[in-house]
């Protein structure tokens, strides 16, 4: 539902996505994004860490964020 055009622009994904990194807590976490997502995904603290590859035939990043425990790295 929150990718449906008609729920787009309501904070859900925001929501998801928050809700999701607090069961992830200080543990690193790591995506496979929709290469157009990757700004969004950085404000969440996720970090591209491979070149743009076609998965499915579209455009994704690797992409890691960091367990507190190696913030300082």
């Amino acid at each position: 539902a929150c990718t449906a055009h008609a729920h787009r622009g309501r904070g859900l994904l925001a929501e998801l996505m928050t809700t999701a990194l607090a069961e992830v807590g200080d543990r690193p976490c790591r995506i496979e994004a929709q290469a157009y997502l990757t700004e969004m995904y950085g404000k969440f603290g996720f970090v591209a860490e491979s070149e743009e590859y076609l998965e499915d035939g579209i455009p994704h990043v690797s992409m890691i964020r960091a367990g507190r425990e190696n913030a300082g790295e």
